[in-house]
C-alpha cells in the first residue's frame, strides 16, 4: 500500500512538472505568433504591436520600409516578402524552441534563450524600454524550463516504470 502511494506521488509530480514545462515552453510559442502578428500589423499599417514579439523582425521589417522610400514601389514587393520570409524563419525557429523544449530538449530552451535575450539587446540598444520589460518577464519563465526537465529526470529515474506523455491537455 505505502508503495502505491509513492508511485501515485510520483506520478501527480510529473503530471505537475510536464504542464510546467508545457508552460515555461509555451512562451515560445507566443514569441513566434506575435512576431508574426506584429510583421502582420506593421505590412497593414495598423498602428500598434505586441511589445512581446522579436526586435528583429521588428527592425528587418522597419528596415524594408525604409529601402521601399528610399528606392521607390518598383521594390516594394520583394521587400515585403523578404521581411515576410525573415519573420516567419525566425518565427518558426522559435516555435521549433517550444516543440523541443516540450520534447524535454534543454537545448531548445537555452539556445532559445540565449537568441532572446540578444533580441533584448536591441531594445537596450535603442532604448525601448517597456519590450526590453517584457523580454525580462518571457525570460523569466522561459529560464525555467532547463530546472522544470532537471526535476523529470530525476523522476523518471526514481520511477522509470511511469513515463508521462507531454501531449497530456
Amino acid at each position: 500500500m505505502n508503495d502505491q502511494v509513492q508511485t501515485s506521488q510520483i506520478e501527480v509530480a510529473k503530471y505537475n512538472l510536464v504542464r510546467q514545462l508545457k508552460s515555461s515552453a509555451g512562451w515560445f510559442y507566443w514569441i513566434a505568433a506575435l512576431s508574426m502578428i506584429n510583421w502582420i500589423a506593421s505590412v497593414f499599417q495598423i498602428g500598434y504591436g505586441f511589445i512581446i514579439g522579436l526586435g528583429i523582425t521588428q527592425f528587418i521589417d522597419g528596415f524594408a520600409v525604409a529601402l521601399k522610400e528610399r528606392l521607390g514601389s518598383d521594390y516594394g514587393t520583394l521587400l515585403t516578402l523578404v521581411s515576410f520570409a525573415a519573420t516567419l524563419a525566425l518565427s518558426l525557429l522559435f516555435a521549433g524552441f517550444g516543440f523541443f523544449g516540450n520534447k524535454r530538449a534543454s537545448w531548445a530552451f537555452w539556445i532559445g534563450i540565449t537568441l532572446y535575450v540578444m533580441d533584448a539587446l536591441l531594445f537596450v540598444w535603442v532604448q525601448d524600454w517597456m519590450p526590453l520589460i517584457f523580454h525580462g518577464l518571457a525570460l523569466f519563465y522561459l529560464f525555467r524550463g532547463p530546472g522544470i526537465i532537471k526535476k523529470l529526470q530525476a523522476l523518471d529515474e526514481a520511477s522509470p516504470s511511469f513515463v508521462p506523455s507531454t501531449q497530456q491537455f
